[in-house]
């Protein structure tokens, strides 16, 4: 697979015979991924996701009320996103330990029980 621009990445995703296996490939690497509705409610996660948060998030969880997310500036980028502005988000580690005060560690804690 080519490394492209972003003004080839539709030609580029045109170009995947099977868009359904690349999706499922992706979603099993070790990355973890979560997929969101477009209303902010959790669609989706893979099992790195839940290796690493140690279940998926609670069903009442919506991340445009991240308290995490919130504090750290990252519902600004989300939301021009989402508004169709290509971003390039600063990377951000994200650990069970670091979100251990916020609603969403009592959330998990309880979705996993």
């Amino acid at each position: 697979m080519a490394i492209m621009d972003d003004r080839g990445k539709t030609e580029g995703l045109d170009s995947v015979a099977d868009p359904r296996t690349l999706l499922e490939r992706l979603f099993e690497s070790p990355v973890a991924y979560q997929i969101f509705r477009a209303d902010g409610r959790c669609l989706l996660v893979n099992p790195a996701f839940r290796t690493l948060f140690g279940s998926p998030p609670p069903p009442d969880y919506n991340v445009f009320r991240d308290d995490v997310l919130t504090n750290q500036g990252f519902l600004d980028h989300l939301r021009r996103a989402l508004a169709g502005e290509t971003l390039t988000v600063p990377a951000d580690w994200q650990t069970r330990e670091r979100c251990a005060k916020s609603k969403l560690a009592k959330g998990f804690a309880s979705a996993s029980r």
